[in-house]
């Protein structure tokens, strides 16, 4: 697994700045790290971030689309891009496996745990919903 040393600030489910009484809350660990960034990067569309326009899972791209076996392998394929193309999460070490459930397709990111020494660090279970995008991100 790659090596984070460097701290965060740590945000919410919604995307804001946590507080610890008037203080912004940090992250000090990896798996923190990478768990944070795992979500943001689930919920970021192309162009969200003026630096790294292309960040994120640009799940929104699939509004509007039929629910079938290719949408469902285009999610998977943008999810992996996003967090696999410059070196967050090694290939090896994620899975994400979906799930067609009548209009929306349930979604569950693995990371560690694949057979190579490494128990399982954190899953982010999420649902793709093609009429209003991302309804759902937790672990």
């Amino acid at each position: 697994m790659p090596d984070y040393k460097d701290k965060d600030i740590e945000f919410d489910r919604y995307g804001d700045m946590s507080f610890v009484g008037n203080d912004i809350s940090f992250i000090f660990t990896d798996i923190d790290y990478l768990y944070q960034n795992t979500i943001d990067r689930l919920i970021t569309n192309f162009n969200d971030y003026y630096l790294y326009r292309n960040l994120g899972a640009n799940l929104s791209s699939f509004i509007g689309s039929n629910v079938n076996s290719n949408t469902e392998n285009k999610i998977i394929k943008n999810i992996t891009h996003s967090l696999t193309d410059d070196g967050l999460i090694p290939i090896e070490l994620l899975d994400v496996v979906t799930l067609i459930d009548g209009n929306s397709i349930l979604i569950k990111v693995q990371v560690g745990g694949n057979g190579h020494g490494i128990s399982e660090l954190f899953t982010v279970n999420s649902i793709f919903n093609t009429s209003s995008g991302l309804l759902y991100v937790t672990n």
